[in-house]
């Protein structure tokens, strides 16, 4: 447990003066200020099962944020990382990310913060408070983080620099005496849309999605919540009984997973296979403002409604029509929803112009949405049919969207 301060000590240390540097579980009393009071967890009295531990970390991530199991077992590796990182050169940025709101982000940043080493949970944090707490040796949980906090130079220096050991030395001027800052600490955080691209190379992603009708979680209620710390514990038992093994692991593999392989490695079993897949499974996506992204599905729902009701008749440059019910051109949809009055489709982009299929395209990539050939049926004015291929969406590829975030959003807005 920290120590606590005297009230001279406390004045002092509510200043600038952060450049001591505490010590790791060594005996030695660690002078924390009062208003963080931060702790190494004591590790479980017992030796802790490796894969018994990845698997009760991933069930307690799932009870309350809706996300799969691949998802679950690497944020469960990250955490062991965080709680071992005396043994690893380098520490991903965990990068939780969503295309829209309400999709169990701040959640799941919340349970972390129950389970990482020493946490310090924050959202719109101050670069400079930031920078001031690293000398706590903190894992870093910031939720919300926006682009005025990503393109602070201090917080790219503590993201990005910090991630590797070798560069995470940051100098920075303590009064008018230069100190160094270690930034060499388990980061994670909570993005909504764009990841920047630097940060994106610094980390492993984590894309939730809003929860659909038939998936259950529960509330997370921190007072009900006992099982969190007790996991915490055997967290810091196993890294402790495995650090030497984790020291010694090889590693061949991108060097944001290396730590995570090297953990799955020394549980055994077959987590190794299972992080591989993770691995190669991973994907990233730039997507542009959610509240946007939602707004084009809502529209297209609607579009397919009316194909389907009234039927469709497009009309294409040789005079024929598009007449089916569940599918529709790339270029058709965008029309269609260029011509929907009182909405940004008619001046899109810098430009200000029409949307495009290819713009489409990118809007709906966050949600695995992706134009494919399809069949289509054309129609002259004389009755005559023929079939035809072209690049559009099938109404069945927007099943799962439609559920997560338009009716969900209907939902919440008539509740």
């Amino acid at each position: 447990m920290s120590e606590t301060l005297s009230e001279e000590q406390s004045a002092e240390l509510t200043g600038a003066d952060f450049t001591y540097l505490p010590k790791r579980r060594s005996g030695h009393p660690m002078l924390t200020p009062p208003f963080i009071d931060l702790s190494y967890p004591e590790a479980w009295p017992e030796p802790v099962d490796g894969a018994q531990l990845i698997a009760r970390l991933a069930a307690a991530l799932r009870a309350h944020v809706a996300m799969s199991e691949p998802a679950a077992t690497t944020i469960a590796l990250w955490l062991l990382h965080a709680h071992a990182l005396d043994a690893f050169t380098v520490s991903p940025r965990l990068l939780v990310t969503s295309p829209a709101r309400r999709s169990g982000k701040s959640t799941l940043l919340e349970l972390l913060s129950h389970l990482l080493p020493r946490a310090i949970f924050c959202a719109n944090a101050a670069p400079q408070a930031i920078l001031k707490a690293l000398p706590l040796e903190p894992s870093l949980v910031i939720d919300d983080a926006g682009l005025p906090l990503l393109r602070s130079a201090d917080m790219r220096g503590v993201l990005i620099d910090g991630r590797r050991r070798a560069s995470a030395n940051l100098l920075r001027l303590n009064g008018s005496i230069p100190s160094q800052i270690s930034a060499f600490r388990p980061v994670a955080i909570a993005l909504l849309g764009d990841v920047p691209e630097p940060l994106r190379e610094c980390g492993i992603e984590i894309r939730l999605e809003r929860k659909r009708d038939h998936e259950s979680v529960g509330p997370f209620r921190p007072e009900r919540a006992e099982h969190l710390p007790e996991l915490n514990r055997m967290c810091a038992r196993w890294a402790d009984d495995n650090i030497d093994e984790l020291r010694d692991s090889p590693g061949a593999a991108p060097q944001n997973w290396l730590p995570l392989l090297a953990i799955a490695d020394t549980v055994g079993g077959d987590l190794p296979s299972r992080t591989r897949a993770a691995l190669a499974a991973g994907s990233t996506s730039m997507p542009p403002p959610s509240s946007l992204c939602e707004q084009a599905l809502a529209d297209i729902a609607a579009i397919f409604q009316d194909l389907k009701t009234n039927g469709a008749k497009f009309s294409t440059a040789n005079g024929r029509w598009i007449i089916d019910r569940d599918r529709i051109r790339s270029s058709d949809l965008a029309n269609r929803l260029a011509a929907l009055e009182g909405q940004p489709w008619a001046e899109w982009g810098r430009k200000r112009e029409p949307l495009t299929g290819h713009a489409l395209a990118h809007l709906l990539k966050p949600f695995g949405i992706t134009p494919a050939v399809l069949g289509l049926t054309e129609w002259d004015q004389d009755g005559r049919t023929q079939a035809i291929r072209d690049r559009g969406y099938h109404s069945a590829q927007f099943t799962d969207a439609f559920d997560r975030y338009v009716r969900a959003s209907a939902e919440h807005a008539n509740a």
